[in-house]
């Protein structure tokens, strides 16, 4: 995203602002318009797209100058710098929505909304397929995948070596590449495939033992028809979504 890309949103911000300054506003009222219109119009861009820093910072900058200054727009009247007004007001801030967090959320609610695929874990970080955005979220897919946790039904859509789908976690992290030699399970294995083709032994290695007993305990739950889950964990909720590989 450039410039030319996200300047709507800086004229509509501009253009809010401009409005608002004709009038006779206090502190507080200040506050709220940065709050329940700026940040929210802002919000709305993030839900689709990851705003560049620049973007950010531009917008950080405006929301600066007319909480302090008013009218004037000044720069120079800052009292507190803006990353201390972003913080819970328990913690002396002023309670406003961090943008640059909330720009990390929304990226996260976007991959939410793809976990369906498999191949959304298994890709390279630097891959050049796929648009400007779609790189984006896969810089976020380590942050996410301390949220995903997959409940192993048939197994036809978890993948074996990158989802959270036993308690020991990513198992592609606990045994890098060597392991899909010594297991005899390619990258893109998904569990069902594991747990057909694969026969219970004992390895030399430690931590290939665990992985044996978590195959041992889908294998014995017997044939269950029934889609994988994936469950997004969140603080104080988790958010539940069904896919089948059909969907994908």
């Amino acid at each position: 995203m450039t410039r030319n890309d996200y300047t709507r949103l800086i004229e509509k911000i501009r253009d809010k602002i401009g409005k608002w300054t004709t009038r006779h506003l206090s502190f507080a009222g200040q506050l709220q318009l940065i709050s329940s219109v700026i940040q929210n119009l802002t919000n709305f861009w993030m839900s689709a797209f990851w705003l560049p820093t620049a973007c950010i910072k531009e917008i950080n900058s405006l929301c600066s100058a007319f909480l302090w200054s008013g009218p004037k727009l000044s720069t120079k009247k800052a009292k507190v710098v803006w990353s201390e007004v972003c913080t819970p007001k328990c913690e002396g801030g002023l309670g406003l929505r961090s943008l640059i967090e909330t720009n990390k959320v929304s990226c996260l609610k976007l991959i939410r909304r793809i976990t369906s695929s498999t191949s959304f874990s298994s890709l390279k970080e630097n891959s050049t397929l796929g648009s400007w955005m779609w790189k984006k979220l896969l810089k976020y897919r380590e942050l996410a995948a301390g949220f995903i946790q997959t409940e192993v039904q048939n197994g036809r859509s978890t993948s074996f070596w990158f989802d959270n789908w036993s308690h020991l976690g990513r198992l592609i992290e606990r045994t890098g590449q060597r392991g899909c030699i010594d297991m005899g399970f390619t990258l893109h294995a998904t569990v069902s495939e594991a747990v057909l083709r694969h026969k219970k032994r004992r390895h030399r290695i430690d931590t290939l033992n665990p992985i044996e007993t978590a195959l041992n305990d889908i294998r014995s739950k017997g044939h269950i028809e029934a889609e994988d889950i994936v469950r997004w964990k969140g603080k104080g909720n988790i958010f539940k979504t069904r896919f089948s590989t059909k969907e994908t």
